[in-house]
């Protein structure tokens, strides 16, 4: 019966886990080579529910680590350049990258 109640207790946790949404669109941008189609690869974290502004360039496959709808944690603000090898972890908080604000004078 432990056993039966560990897997149990597994395949929940999974399951939470599981964002079909993501994981299809996230595949989708592993498809794409890097350093190209980066307009269309933004597109693609646009499609899995994450805000992404417009003049977004993502070069490669970006990690999305986290618990529930990760997606939604993460802001990309007009005009940034996500290079390779990107793992964000969306557990508790939102991520907002932008460009520094210029100051005028």
């Amino acid at each position: 019966m432990k056993l039966l109640s560990q897997i149990t207790e597994e395949l929940g946790s999974g399951l939470k886990r599981f964002r079909p949404r993501l994981i299809f669109w996230m595949g989708v941008s592993r498809l794409l080579p890097s350093n190209a189609f980066v307009r269309l690869r933004a597109l693609c974290y646009s499609c899995a529910g994450c805000y992404i502004e417009s003049k977004v360039s993502i070069s490669d496959h970006i990690e999305l680590l986290g618990s529930g709808d990760v997606a939604k944690r993460l802001s990309i603000g007009e005009g940034c350049f996500i290079g390779v090898k990107v793992t964000l972890a969306l557990d508790l908080s939102l991520i907002h990258i932008s460009e520094p604000t210029r100051r005028r004078g």
